[in-house]
């Protein structure tokens, strides 16, 4: 392979490990908001989160690492 190719083909890669990182990440925050709305009131307070907090929490990446 030519040195060229080698680094287009490693560009591409690159590109779509990123955009596979992307996905699970939507993912993860989707899950996460999902299970919060599923929380009653007590349950929310018990772990120090308010109702209206949930979508910013939930797509917040570091809490989806």
């Amino acid at each position: 392979m030519t040195n060229l190719f080698k680094r287009i083909l490693a560009a591409i890669i690159k590109a779509k490990q990123t955009q596979a990182d992307r996905i699970i990440l939507q993912m993860r925050c989707s899950q996460a908001y999902r299970e919060l709305l599923s929380m009653d009131e007590r349950e929310l307070a018990d772990i120090g989160i308010h109702r209206n907090d949930i979508k910013r929490i939930a797509y917040d990446k570091n809490f989806n690492r």
